[in-house]
C-alpha cells in the first residue's frame, strides 16, 4: 500500500538521523526524540506526528514496515518490553573419535596404552519446536518443560513484537529446519488475534524473501477447552468496542489461561507434552546409541589388535617408567609428618689419651706446685 511504503520511508529517514553505527534504538526513544522537536515533523500525509496514542500508534506500524521493506537493517529496533527468549535448543554436533591414554599418561601404577574412544554425536530432531505465550505467569510450567525436551519459550507481555519475529527469522535460518510454533494466550478478544498477529509478521519475510516451512498454531486456551474444562469466565474491559460481537459468538465474559492451571493443575504441561511429541522422533536417541555402541565396538577391535601388536614394546616402556619411579621415589628425602615429636641427636666430642676425663676435673701439671 502507498500509504504504509510512505510512512515505512518517513520512519527509515529519522532512524538514520537518531541512531548511531553502534547502538540499537528502542521505538520509544525514537518517538520521544520526534515529540521533542522544537517544530512539529510532519508526517506524509502533512499532519503533524504529536504526542497522543494515535501517533504513536502510527509509528509503531511505520516502524513495523521499515523492518518488513529493509528500509533499516536487521536487528536495528530492540525490544526491552518483553523478556528475552529462554534457548533451550541444543545445537546438533557431529561425532567424534577422542584418544585416550598413551605415552603422554605414562605415569605408574595406572598406565593404559591408548584407546580410541567414541563421543556420540547430538542429532537434532526434524522439526523446530518453540512455545510462545503471551504472558510470563505461567512461566512455572514453561521453563522446566523446555529444557526438558529442548524446546525455546518466547514470553511477552501481551502481543508479541516484530523484533521477536526477526530474532526467530535468525533461529530458522541457522536451523534450517521446519519450525511450529505452539502458541499459548488467554481466551479474550485481545488474545484471540495474537497468534494470526505473529503468523502475518513471520509471512511478510517469507513470503518476500527465503522460503521456510512455518506454523504458528493456537493450541491453549480455546473455547472448547474453556467449555470442556468448565473455566470460569472474567468481565470483559468496559470501553472495549470488540466486547459486543465477543458475546455473540462465545457469550458473555472472558477466560485466563491461569485459571485452566488453578481448577486443572497439570493439564497445561500435559496438552503441551502431548503437542511437542507430535514433532518428535521417540527411537532418535535409541537409534544413535545402538550405531555407537556399533561403531565402539569396531574401535574395540581396533585396540586390542593395536595392543597385542605392540605388547612387547609396551611392556618394556612400563618396565623403564616404572624403574624411573621407584629410583625417584627413593632419591627424595624423607620429610617427617607434620605434628610428630622431632628429637635432634648430637654426637658428644670425642675423647682421646690424656685428655680431661671427665668436666671440671683438675690437671696435677696444672694445679700442682714445683718443689
Amino acid at each position: 500500500m502507498p500509504r504504509r511504503k510512505a510512512a515505512a520511508k518517513w520512519f527509515a529517514k529519522y532512524w538514520r538521523q537518531f541512531a548511531t553505527a553502534e547502538s540499537k534504538l528502542h521505538i520509544r526513544r525514537i518517538r520521544y526524540r520526534l515529540i521533542s522537536s522544537k517544530r512539529p515533523l510532519l508526517r506524509p500525509n502533512g499532519e503533524p506526528y504529536l504526542n497522543t496514542e494515535a501517533s504513536w500508534d502510527w509509528l509503531i506500524n511505520a516502524g513495523r514496515d521499515a523492518r518488513y521493506l529493509d528500509l533499516i537493517p536487521f536487528g536495528s529496533i530492540v525490544d526491552r518490553r518483553n523478556p528475552e527468549p529462554a534457548i533451550f535448543l541444543v545445537d546438533a554436533e557431529d561425532a567424534a573419535i577422542n584418544i585416550a591414554g598413551g605415552l603422554d599418561d605414562l605415569v605408574v601404577p595406572g598406565f593404559t596404552p591408548p584407546q580410541l574412544h567414541l563421543v556420540k554425536p547430538s542429532i537434532a530432531h526434524r522439526y523446530l519446536v518453540e512455545v510462545w505465550c503471551e504472558k510470563s505467569t505461567v512461566n512455572d510450567i514453561l521453563m522446566p518443560l523446555g529444557e526438558e525436551y529442548s524446546v525455546n519459550v518466547v514470553t511477552g507481555l501481551g502481543e508479541m513484537s516484530a523484533t521477536r519475529v526477526e530474532q526467530l527469522i535468525d533461529r530458522i535460518r541457522r536451523s534450517r529446519r521446519p519450525v511450529r510454533i505452539l502458541y499459548i494466550s488467554d481466551f479474550d478478544p485481545s488474545s484471540e488475534n495474537m497468534p494470526v498477529s505473529v503468523a502475518r509478521k513471520i509471512e511478510f519475510p517469507i513470503r518476500y524473501g527465503e522460503w521456510f516451512d512455518v506454523q504458528v498454531r493456537h493450541v491453549v486456551l480455546t473455547h472448547e477447552q474453556c467449555i470442556a474444562y468448565r473455566l470460569p469466565r472474567t468481565p470483559i474491559r468496559e470501553g472495549d468496542g470488540r466486547a459486543e460481537k465477543w458475546a455473540t459468538r462465545y457469550g458473555e465474559g472472558a477466560t485466563e489461561l491461569d485459571a485452566l492451571e488453578a481448577l486443572r493443575p497439570g493439564e497445561l504441561r500435559r496438552l503441551l507434552v502431548e503437542e511437542i511429541e507430535r514433532y518428535r522422533d521417540d527411537t532418535l536417541d535409541e537409534r544413535i546409541a545402538d550405531v555407537a555402541a556399533a561403531v565402539q565396538s569396531d574401535l574395540n577391535d581396533v585396540n586390542n589388535a593395536v595392543g597385542k601388536r605392540h605388547a612387547k614394546g609396551l611392556a618394556m616402556a612400563i618396565a623403564a617408567s616404572a624403574c624411573d619411579h621407584v629410583q625417584q621415589s627413593m632419591s627424595k628425602p624423607e620429610v617427617p609428618a607434620a605434628g610428630r615429636d622431632m628429637v635432634t641427636v648430637t654426637r658428644a666430642p670425642e675423647v682421646t689419651r690424656g685428655s680431661t676425663k671427665r668436666r671440671g676435673a683438675k690437671s696435677s701439671r696444672h694445679h700442682g706446685a714445683r718443689k
